[in-house]
């Protein structure tokens, strides 16, 4: 199942930041192949956490507005944003693994931890 959403340089905001639920995004570039290998990898992820996130992908040829609004040092970059704000992003091949490991402890990605997140900011 393909549960992957596009993201869109002009709809950032509404598609990402303005989200009430947190959001994977994945920036790659679809024509090199080990970013189709971790497309596989990032669907699995998408389809185990369900609902409970939004999880797509933006081409990096159409994502400069954002790199320079966030400053991603490296790509590829697999980023997650909660209530508009970058909460912490993986950079590398292993990085759909890095991330599932990072979610797979339940306080991470609960509403209680990323509420902690948001209070002190």
């Amino acid at each position: 199942m393909n549960s992957l959403l596009n993201f869109d340089p002009e709809r950032w905001d509404r598609q990402v930041l303005a989200s009430s639920t947190p959001v994977l995004v994945d920036l790659q570039a679809p024509w090199v192949g080990p970013f189709l290998a971790a497309r596989e990898s990032l669907e699995e992820l998408a389809d185990q956490l369900g609902g409970e996130f939004r999880v797509g992908v933006m081409d990096l040829s159409r994502v400069l507005p954002v790199d320079q609004a966030f400053r991603f040092a490296e790509s590829p970059v697999l980023a997650l944003f909660r209530s508009g704000r970058l909460i912490l992003c993986f950079s590398g091949h292993d990085r759909v693994k890095k991330m599932r490991t990072w979610l797979s402890q339940a306080k991470f990605w609960s509403p209680q931890y990323f509420n902690t997140l948001q209070a002190g900011a």
